[in-house]
């Protein structure tokens, strides 16, 4: 492990995270580009935003039940603006319609694909329900 005074960071012969004071993530390859960046998560009321910068070509996919096409970045909302989706479980007792979210199943992980790489997200946290 490494420290300075803005970061700390652990690194192995493939991977390099980097954990910031403000909280935020990188995960560089063993060449030192960035996989994947997480920006500082945010306190809402009682919820937490978590966001990630994501590049352009960069395709999301989610395990899980969702009334959505497989990448869910390439899903619009009614005003043609990119989708959000939560992190818990809803059962509308069989009333899913397109584009339905959140669903009875939803599995916290998710896959990113782009240019550099693919990554897998776990979010392994007992709030989610």
């Amino acid at each position: 492990m490494e420290q300075t005074e803005t970061n700390y960071s652990v690194s192995s012969h493939a991977l390099k995270v980097i954990a910031e004071i403000d909280g935020s993530l990188k995960f560089c390859d063993r060449f030192g580009q960035i996989i994947r960046a997480e920006l500082p998560p945010q306190c809402k009321s009682e919820e937490w935003i978590h966001q990630a910068q994501l590049r352009t070509e960069e395709r999301i996919y989610v395990l899980g039940e969702r009334a959505s096409t497989l990448n869910l970045r390439a899903a619009k909302d009614e005003q043609q603006q990119s989708k959000t989706y939560r992190m818990w479980n809803y059962d509308a007792a069989g009333m899913y319609l397109p584009g339905s979210d959140p669903m009875y199943l939803c599995i916290p992980v998710y896959l990113g694909l782009h240019s550099l790489g693919s990554y897998l997200v776990f979010y392994e946290n007992s709030l989610f329900s």
